[in-house]
Parts: C-alpha cells; sequence; structure tokens
C-alpha cells in the first residue's frame, strides 16, 4: 500500500494543474460561502445576545396621552407579559456650529429597555442627568461628566452626562426621513428619569409603550385590543420587523444570506460538476496503470481507495483553506463596510456548521467521482484493461457516407472527436455558459443598484432641496406659499397596507400640485396621480398579491380609523415603497392634508426657508445620492467580491477542461505531428475546437444569465427598495470579451503544449 502513496504523490507532482485547478475550485467556491456565512452568522449571534441584554420589547405602541389606567388594561390582554411606558420627544443639542437632534427617552425601568453601559455610571431610575449614546458623544466629543443643554421650543435645560450607552433600539438609527443612512454626528439618542423630563418639559406626557409578549402570541389580536382600549389616544402599532434598528440589520442579514446561498449554490454546483467531470477523467486517463497494478496483484479495493484519496485529499485541502480565507478576506471586507451603518457593542465572525458540511460535502463528491471512475477501470482482465480506452466507433449511414463529408477536414475532425467525446463537449459547454451567467449576474447587479439609484434621483424626483417641516400649521404653509416661487408640499407618513390576511409596512406619500415627482409604470410609461384612488408600487404590490383595479385596507400612523383605497396603477418606482396619491384623493377620503416637507428646486428658495423657525432640516437632493452611494457601497463590495471570485472561477474552469482536453487528446495530437500536419494546422484545429464550444455555450449563457440575474434581484433587494434588473450593453460586452478571451487563452496555451509533446509516450502502445 505504501507504493501506492508513493504513486499519488507522483502523480500530484507530474498532474499538479489538474489537481490544483481542483484546488482552486473548492477554496474559491468555500471561500465565498463561508466568508459571506461568517459575517450574517456573526451578526446573527450578536444581535440576538444584545436583545436579551438589553431587554428589548416585542412591540411598540405609539399614541398620544396615553395614561397609567390604559397600561394597566394593556397588561391584562391574553399574550402580553408586561409593558412600560415612556415620554419620547426629539429635542435640540446647543451648539454654536449646527443643531444636532437627540431623541430623548424616559426611563422608569430597565423592563423592556435596558441600554447597555460603554462608559460612565450604569443607568439609575433615581439619578439626575442624562445616558448619552455612545457615538453620537465621540462625533461631538462629549466625555462622561461633560455638561450639555437641551432645547425644545422655548425649553432649555442643561444636564450633566452621567454615563454612555448604547441600545438595541438603535442599532441602525437615521433619525430623520430625509436620512437614508446614520448621520451619528447630527442624530443620537438619550435616557432620563421622569424627575428630570417633569423639570424640563414642565409636564410628562407619555407618548409610547414597549410591551413584550408570550411566545406565539398573536401580535394581530394584540394589536386590535391595543387599539380599542386607546381609543382616540392609538397613533400605530410596530412589532420588532417593523423598527428600524431590527428591521435594517435583519435585512442586511438576510440580503447577505440569499446572496451567498443563491450565489454559491450555482457557483459550487457548477465547481462541482467540473471537479466530478476532472476526477472521472484523471482516473479513466490512467486505465493501463490500473490494468498494470491489478496484474501486479494489488485489489480491487486497494486501487479504489488510492483513486479515492485523489478527490478527498484535494478537495477537503481546498476546502478548509477556501474557509480559512473566506474568514480572513471576505468576511472582514464585508464586515468593515457594514460597521459604518450599524452600531454593535462587538462585532464577530462565525461560521456554523453549514460550511464545514459544504467542505466535506464537496470532498465526498469528487471522492465519489473517482472510486466510480475506477469501478469502471477495474471490469475485465488485466489484459484487457491494459489496452487502454477504445475509441468508439462512429455509426455512419450506409450508403457509407456522413453529413459532415461535404465540410473540409479540420471540421470534419472536430465533429467526430465531438461524437466521440460527448460528454467532454457537454461540460465544456456548461463552463462557458456557467461562466457567462456568473459574471453577467455579477455585473449586472452593480449595473442595477446604479441604474436603480440613479432612476430615483434623475427620472422620479427632479427637486434640489428637501426642507423638512417641525411645525404643519395652516399659517406656516400660508407663509411658505406666499414666500416660495416654485414649490411642492409633500406629506409622507407610516402606513399598514392589508389585503385579506396578508400585512405588509410601508410609507404613504400625498402630494399636492407640482412638478419634481415623476412616475411610470412597469412599461416605462408617465402615468400621472389620479383625483381618486392611489399609485402602488411594484413590490408592494407583488407582496400584497394585488393589480390595478382591486381595493385593499391601510391604516396611516395618527389616524384611528381603517381606510380602503382603490388600485388605479402600479409604478416601478424604486424607493419609497408604498402608496402613492394626490392630495384631491387623499382629502375625498375625508382626511386633512398635513404637510410634513416641501420640495424646491432653486438656491434662492432654500436660502428663504434656512433660517425659518419651522423647518426642522433642509437637505439636498446631492447629499440624497451621496447617502444612496454610501448605502450602496456595503453591496458594492460583496459584488466585488463575487465578480472577481466569478472571473477566477471561470478561469479555473476553462483552463482545467482545456488542460484535460489535452491529455486525452495527446495521442492524436502526436499522430498528427508524425504524419506531417505543421503546428500551425494544430493550432487551427484546437481553435476551431474551441469557437464551436465557446460560441455554444456564449449563447446559452445569454438567456440563464439574464433569468439568474432577474432572479438574483428579486432574493436580494431590500423590502423598502426595490432594484430593477439592468446590465448595460458594456457590462455585456465585457462579460463576453473575458470569456471568449479565456477560452482562446487556453486554447492558444494548448497548442503551444501541443510543440513539446512527449512524442513516444504519447504514441506508445501496451502491445
Amino acid at each position: 500500500m505504501k507504493y501506492l502513496f508513493v504513486k499519488l504523490r507522483r502523480d500530484m507532482t507530474k498532474m499538479w494543474t489538474q489537481f490544483f485547478c481542483v484546488f482552486m475550485m473548492a477554496l474559491l467556491s468555500v471561500m465565498i460561502y463561508s466568508g459571506m456565512e461568517g459575517v450574517w452568522h456573526g451578526l446573527n449571534e450578536v444581535t440576538e445576545k444584545y436583545y436579551k441584554e438589553t431587554n428589548l420589547a416585542d412591540a411598540w405602541v405609539y399614541g398620544k396621552g396615553i395614561t397609567e389606567d390604559m397600561l394597566d388594561d394593556i397588561k391584562n390582554i391574553d399574550g402580553v407579559k408586561d409593558a412600560s411606558l415612556s415620554m419620547d420627544l426629539t429635542v435640540n443639542l446647543e451648539d454654536d456650529k449646527d443643531s444636532p437632534d437627540v431623541k430623548l427617552m424616559t426611563l422608569e425601568n430597565e423592563n423592556l429597555m435596558k441600554p447597555k453601559n460603554m462608559g460612565g455610571e450604569d443607568y439609575d431610575v433615581n439619578s439626575k442627568g442624562i445616558w448619552l449614546d455612545k457615538t453620537f458623544a465621540n462625533e461631538r466629543n462629549i466625555k462622561v461628566g461633560d455638561k450639555i443643554t437641551l432645547n425644545y421650543g422655548q425649553a432649555k435645560k442643561e444636564f450633566e452626562v452621567k454615563g454612555l450607552i448604547l441600545d438595541s433600539e438603535f442599532i441602525y438609527y437615521t433619525g430623520s426621513i430625509t436620512e437614508t443612512i446614520p448621520n451619528n454626528s447630527l442624530h443620537g439618542y438619550g435616557v432620563i428619569n421622569e424627575e428630570e423630563a417633569k423639570d424640563f418639559y414642565k409636564t410628562l406626557v407619555y407618548n409610547e409603550m414597549r410591551i413584550s409578549t408570550e411566545n406565539n402570541a398573536d401580535m394581530d389580536k394584540i394589536q386590535s385590543e391595543v387599539e380599542d382600549i386607546l381609543g382616540d389616544s392609538y397613533y400605530s402599532f410596530s412589532v420588532r420587523d417593523d423598527i428600524s434598528a431590527v428591521s435594517q440589520i435583519t435585512k442586511e442579514s438576510q440580503q447577505m444570506q440569499n446572496m451567498a446561498q443563491l450565489f454559491s449554490f450555482v457557483f459550487i454546483l457548477l465547481a462541482l460538476l467540473t471537479m466530478y467531470t476532472t476526477m472521472s477523467r484523471l482516473v479513466n486517463n490512467q486505465i493501463g496503470i490500473i490494468g498494470t497494478m491489478k496484474a501486479l496483484g494489488i485489489t480491487n479495493n486497494q486501487i479504489r481507495l488510492h483513486y479515492a484519496m485523489y478527490g478527498f485529499l484535494i478537495a477537503l485541502v481546498g476546502g478548509f483553506c477556501g474557509s480559512i480565507l473566506g474568514k480572513m478576506v471576505v468576511s472582514k471586507a464585508v464586515m468593515k463596510v457594514k460597521k459604518t451603518t450599524l452600531i454593535l457593542p462587538e462585532w464577530r465572525v462565525s461560521l456554523s456548521s453549514v460550511t464545514y458540511m459544504i467542505i466535506l460535502g464537496i470532498a465526498l463528491i469528487c471522492t465519489l467521482a473517482a472510486i466510480i471512475a475506477a469501478n469502471k477501470c477495474l471490469k475485465g482482465m488485466p489484459a484487457q484493461i491494459m489496452r487502454g480506452n477504445i475509441p468508439k466507433k462512429i455509426k455512419v449511414k450506409e450508403n457509407g457516407k456522413s453529413f459532415t463529408d461535404k465540410f473540409p477536414f479540420e471540421w470534419r475532425w472536430i465533429f467526430r472527436d465531438i461524437s466521440r467525446n460527448k460528454v467532454r463537449f457537454v461540460m465544456g459547454v456548461i463552463g462557458v455558459a456557467g461562466s457567462m451567467m456568473l459574471m453577467m449576474a455579477g455585473l449586472g447587479i452593480k449595473n442595477s443598484i446604479n441604474y436603480s439609484n440613479e432612476y430615483v434621483y434623475s427620472t422620479e424626483y427632479s427637486y434640489k432641496y428637501k426642507a423638512v417641516l417641525s411645525n404643519n400649521d395652516q399659517a406656516v404653509v400660508d407663509e411658505i406659499e406666499n414666500d416660495l416661487d416654485k414649490y411642492q408640499l409633500v406629506s409622507e407618513k407610516s402606513l399598514e397596507l392589508y389585503n385579506d390576511d396578508i400585512k405588509k409596512t410601508g410609507v404613504i406619500t400625498v402630494l399636492d400640485k407640482g412638478d419634481y415627482v415623476h412616475f411610470e409604470n412597469m412599461n416605462g410609461e408617465k402615468i400621472n396621480l389620479p383625483k381618486e384612488g392611489a399609485v402602488i408600487s411594484h413590490k408592494i404590490a407583488d407582496t400584497l398579491g394585488v393589480s390595478t383595479g382591486d381595493e385593499i385596507d391601510i391604516r396611516v400612523a395618527g389616524i384611528n380609523e381603517t381606510l380602503k383605497v382603490k388600485i388605479k396603477e402600479i409604478t416601478k418606482t424604486p424607493t419609497p415603497q408604498g402608496l402613492y396619491m394626490s392630495k384631491e384623493a387623499w382629502e375625498d377620503l375625508n382626511q386633512d392634508f398635513l404637510v410634513t416637507s416641501v420640495l424646491i428646486g432653486s438656491k434662492d428658495d432654500y436660502n428663504t426657508l434656512d433660517d425659518k423657525e419651522y423647518i426642522k432640516e433642509i437637505t439636498s437632493i446631492n447629499k440624497q445620492i451621496e447617502n444612496m452611494d454610501k448605502m450602496a457601497k456595503s453591496v458594492m463590495t460583496v459584488i466585488a467580491l463575487l465578480i472577481v471570485a466569478s472571473v477566477l472561477l471561470s478561469s479555473v474552469i476553462l483552463y482545467n477542461l482545456g488542460m484535460l482536453n489535452f491529455v486525452e487528446r495527446s495521442r492524436e495530437y502526436a499522430t498528427m505531428k508524425v504524419m506531417g500536419f505543421k503546428q500551425k494546422e494544430i493550432r487551427s484545429l484546437s481553435l476551431r475546437d474551441c469557437l464551436i464550444t465557446t460560441s455554444l455555450g456564449w449563447i446559452i449563457g445569454i438567456p440563464i444569465g439574464f433569468a439568474f440575474l432577474n432572479a438574483y434581484i428579486n432574493t436580494v433587494s431590500f423590502n423598502t427598495f426595490e432594484w430593477i434588473a439592468t446590465l448595460y450593453p458594456v457590462s455585456f460586452i465585457i462579460v463576453s470579451v473575458v470569456v471568449i478571451v479565456c477560452s482562446l487563452l487556453v486554447s492558444l496555451f494548448i497548442s503551444y503544449k501541443v510543440k513539446n509533446i512527449n512524442m513516444v509516450e504519447a504514441l506508445k502502445s501496451v502491445e
């Protein structure tokens, strides 16, 4: 048996290129999956621990004037474990440079919110002072013991910073409807006790309630009973998945998981198919050696074990190296970007058992391929086996003519070779088609993100600035209308949409007259907001299963009744996902049009509003584009890794298949040289063969690539943002050129190797 291990070592040295290709395919396949899984699995572990440490609630109720009696009644609802009240207002930090805001919350007990201490004292309900968001404090250079002044309208109070905190309700906190990503220098949060709140506001009015529930509690039933108890005080009800802190990290984790699983599934499948074929052909090419070993008395099981080691060792080592590189390279690259938007007390890379099962699966499949090939070679007597593989005969018509007879010799040789080696030809086509598919998906996602962002801020929106109001009294609206030349008034509120048993959250956008927001249907045709009914975004419509003409029920934040709305059009608007209505259609539902923001198109109008007291903030569309680019960067990092991995895997697969083809054809190439064929004629044969394989693979890969891109986009899109599947022509050309050039380079490399072929070894016969 020891001699078989010597042979194994020699085989790996002699055929190192084929073995190295198998190693690289295993490495790349596992590296991408393990790198992505390391981030999402680590995020899931850290956040679950974080939720428990900070006593994260299961549901939040928002209203106005919630009383202790209401609290007691809600605690008695079936399925409710506990509930607590809080006064939650956004105040401003007094600062000479700008006007940052702080979401200030009262905290009377830590049953449903227990901020994690990141410096200073632990929170004490009986202690005066403020416990401030650590990230915000670091950005503002605020330290424990410093005194800060907060303003709320005419009220002003100085607080001592007693401690720095982080809380799981604010893992992802933007603090403003104009911000698409967190801006920790302008938006933070803090907690104080109720005595401090009374001293600051001169009153204490609860507007938020946190609820914890039993496992498997009926949240819809609890929401219904909460609405009944609160009556006119009720605004909205949100579960964990609805709040941005939980939903965003869940979306990003799920997005990474979807991207890794779908892409890696195809990635691994293509690699496995190639590895299986590689191992089979490597063993088949040693059929003469197998016959010799059998003649020398080596048992069948020993031969099987020997060739099983071919597949098992290389694939196993490649897989484990891939898992290590995945954690070191991919995970760190993705995590570095995630840290710019998500705030966690710790970060961890963690792999689940799935990665190791994939490694074992790859190794077993390669081992199985080698054993099956060995079994086929072991059939028969040693003398028969030592004769090697006898070429298959080609069937010809009875008159002795074939359909290829009219072709030149080069093409007849190629067609004959394909007919004898169908598996080899099919694998070549699959390799090219798979390469096209993976690279089209990689570049297509990048194109889709860029196109969707460009669509939002060039086609959908044409304003220059968006001003958010802190006061929407009619007097304020009148002043805006008198002061501005060209503008559009907007009302935006959170929304719940219902269709039978399906519930979806989103945003309702009500627009007054103006020309700063534009809509297109799914065919790209311009549509106007109707005077009755609403326009719904495509992703929401698809989730709810509704189409034009259907009616749905909606609940709007701050409105204590269910409204019925008819869908007039479906728009491909990527964001925000929800409903769009005209002011006339909204007022037709007997609702007041309460302005929340103003869209303006000139610098003069910006200057007019900039110093107004009723303006909470103004952001430019350029700033929003910059924020979207930053948000897309987290995805782009992953996409860049996928593109690089796709190119590497495609190159390895094409090179490996080419090398195997050369090994199998070495006798034929040597025969041609003996018969007087020149090097350029053999190169011509190789290039023609490459042309057929590449052309067919390229043609098949195009529709498969577009189908995979569409499926991939649907899988990885956020719930709040729908990417539009797009592949720019230049990207398609790049993919095609890369695949074709890789195939040609492999073909030229093989023709070069023909030059140095060992004629004696290639032509020798066992007879």
